[in-house]
C-alpha cells in the first residue's frame, strides 16, 4: 500500500509539473528532475530522437535533451544505435542497473567512455559508481533512454530494484 501511495504522490507531481509548462525543454528539464528526486540519484540525463512524430523513418542517433547534476555537462551529446552504453541501451530497448564501476565500463556492455571529457575535469573526483538506464518508448518504438547515475549518499550506495521499477513505469 505504501508503493501504490508513492506512485500516487510521484504522478501526482509529475502531472502538475507538466501542466505548467508546454515549452518542452521545460517538460524534459521536469522529467529529469523527478527521476533524480525519485531514485535519489546525484544526475540524471534524457536522450531523445530528434524525428519522433515520423512513423516511418528511423532516427540513426539520439541527442541528450536534458541533464542534471554531473551531466548538465553532456547536454547535445549523441549517440548512434549500439553507440556506447547509452547506444546500447536504444538499440536493445533493454533497462540495464548497474552497480559498480567496473560493470558501468565494462566493454562488452558498450561502454566506451566517449563523452566523459566533458565532465573530467568540470566536476572534482567524478566517477560514476552505479546507475539505471531504462529505454523510453511509444508503442514498440524505442525513442529514447533516461538515465540516473550514482545514488545518493555516495559510493557504495546503489539503486535498487525498485528505483529500476520506478523508471520503467
Amino acid at each position: 500500500e505504501q508503493d501504490g501511495r508513492t506512485l500516487v504522490r510521484i504522478f501526482e507531481g509529475i502531472t502538475s509539473r507538466l501542466l505548467a509548462s508546454t515549452d518542452p525543454n521545460r517538460l524534459y528539464n521536469v522529467a529529469v528532475q523527478i527521476a533524480m528526486e525519485t531514485t535519489g540519484a546525484q544526475a540524471c540525463s534524457l536522450y531523445l530522437e530528434q524525428n519522433v512524430t515520423d512513423p516511418v523513418r528511423e532516427p540513426s542517433e539520439i541527442i541528450m535533451v536534458s541533464g542534471a547534476g554531473f551531466e548538465s555537462h553532456r547536454i547535445g551529446v549523441t549517440y548512434e544505435k549500439g553507440d556506447g552504453l547509452t547506444g546500447k541501451i536504444w538499440e536493445t530497448s533493454l533497462s540495464v542497473k548497474l552497480d559498480s564501476q567496473a560493470q558501468i565500463e565494462d566493454p562488452t556492455r558498450g561502454w566506451r567512455g566517449r563523452h566523459n571529457a566533458q565532465v573530467v575535469g568540470k566536476v572534482t573526483g567524478w566517477r560514476s559508481y552505479s546507475l539505471i538506464g531504462v529505454p523510453l518508448r511509444i508503442g514498440t518504438r524505442t525513442i529514447g533512454v533516461l538515465k540516473v547515475e550514482n545514488k545518493k549518499p555516495g559510493e557504495p550506495s546503489c539503486f535498487s530494484t525498485d528505483d529500476q521499477l520506478l523508471l520503467e513505469t
